[in-house]
């Protein structure tokens, strides 16, 4: 025996054992999975592209779906897609491991006497939700539905199964749920919408803890549109907000401003702006007539921003053909955070950023379905007064999002079933 033959043959033996020591069986997969190749055209090794929807965040940006020998390998966003144009954020590209996961969820999973989850059939399963049901009705429980935001089809799938049910379908639960800017939007504008923000046809824009880069409605839309406009020399973007974020790193000019204190820089700003009578949509007189008056001393002490910046930053404002300032974030987010979202509310209908274009309304995000935390608190009292039969839960995680303090955890427990 040749030498070279030798050491293949040790090699291979070697490899065998190892395998085997590891556990790793035999299968009968084949190398090639298609004996007869199915009716539409196929190709082994070839790659075919299929294009998809990204469900990471509700942005919902479009994707292309890379796959070979029928397994998806590779996402990239889809080109000239209204919403993300081609791009795709790092949550959206590491999606794909789910599909790979290890643990990923195979079968239905009951949780036994010891509290653990173990694996049944699905006719196991529906006949316990079934009977569940039906005892939850006998005792007068009713059925509750809640999921995070859905749109289209599957949202009208849901609604289907509720009615056909009777279960109750609960306001839908999101982590960043706006409910703030919708609620200002509708006193303001009469519209309970999240407006399409057109970054790129401003020149100068002011946000004000909104994280447009990151959590923001669709951070991957905004990035592509603020890379639009920074192409132009006199763009300019001014971030303010209590905290340090990757949108204030990244801004033209970052701002610190005390907690709770942007109504005041607010006021400030929209006050400047009636006073130089610059604004181009007139405020009803009624509302003018409530709205406080401050000093630029006072706003100072506040905000701890210096008057020599408050007065560069109105002048700005006012000199602007194209403003947009756009709260959210933080900022809204916070007790007071109504007061400041319709205070730029105010602000973007004095100075036109409505009509414009710049906040279009007629492109509205759709949040029409989903609720704010006072909806989770009516929940979790529900649950508390044993109220609640059976509760289905998808695409949300309460125990990771939702605050301590409303006791979610601890009376999660009192549903009949949860699945």
């Amino acid at each position: 025996m040749r030498r070279r033959d030798f050491m293949k043959l040790m090699g291979l033996a070697s490899t065998a054992s190892l395998m085997s020591s590891c556990g790793v069986e035999r299968t009968t997969e084949h190398l090639i999975p298609f004996v007869v190749p199915p009716e539409e055209d196929y190709i082994p090794g070839e790659d075919y592209y299929y294009n998809s929807t990204c469900t990471e965040c509700p942005a919902n940006c479009g994707i292309s779906v890379k796959v070979r020998e029928f397994n998806p390998i590779k996402l990239e966003g889809i080109e000239n897609h209204p919403v993300n144009n081609g791009a795709l954020c790092l949550r959206g590209q590491s999606s794909l491991m789910r599909l790979y996961h290890p643990e990923r969820i195979k079968s239905p999973l009951v949780r036994n006497s010891s509290g653990k989850f173990e694996a049944t059939t699905w006719e196991n399963a529906y006949s316990q939700i079934i009977k569940s049901m039906r005892d939850s009705e006998q005792n007068k429980k009713g059925g509750l539905y809640l999921s995070g935001r859905t749109t289209g089809s599957l949202s009208e799938l849901i609604n289907d199964f509720c009615k056909t049910t009777k279960v109750e379908r609960l306001p839908e639960y999101e982590t960043f749920s706006y409910a703030n800017l919708r609620k200002a939007n509708n006193i303001i504008f009469g519209r309970p919408d999240i407006p399409n923000y057109s970054i790129d046809k401003s020149d100068l824009l002011i946000t004000i803890g909104a994280d447009i880069i990151e959590t923001f409605i669709s951070p991957v839309q905004l990035t592509a549109r603020l890379n639009k406009a920074k192409k132009r020399d006199t763009f300019h973007w001014t971030h303010i907000g209590p905290d340090a974020s990757l949108s204030g790193f990244q801004a033209s000019e970052r701002i610190r401003i005390k907690p709770g204190s942007e109504s005041y820089l607010l006021l400030f700003l929209l006050n400047f702006i009636l006073k130089s009578n610059l604004q181009k949509k007139r405020i009803p007189n009624n509302i003018l007539a409530v709205l406080p008056q401050v000093s630029i001393n006072e706003v100072e002490s506040q905000t701890g921003i210096n008057n020599q910046v408050l007065n560069d930053m109105a002048q700005a404002l006012a000199k602007a053909s194209a403003p947009l300032v756009i709260s959210g974030g933080v900022s809204t987010a916070q007790s007071g955070g109504l007061e400041i979202a319709a205070l730029t509310a105010l602000l973007q209908w004095a100075t036109g950023m409505a009509t414009e274009g710049l906040v279009n309304f007629s492109k509205a995000e759709n949040y029409r379905n989903v609720g704010s935390i006072l909806d989770m608190v009516n929940l979790v009292n529900r649950l508390k007064n044993n109220e609640v039969g059976v509760l289905f839960i998808s695409n949300t995680d309460l125990l990771s999002t939702m605050p301590d303090e409303t006791g979610i955890e601890q009376y999660l427990e009192k549903a009949s079933l949860r699945v």
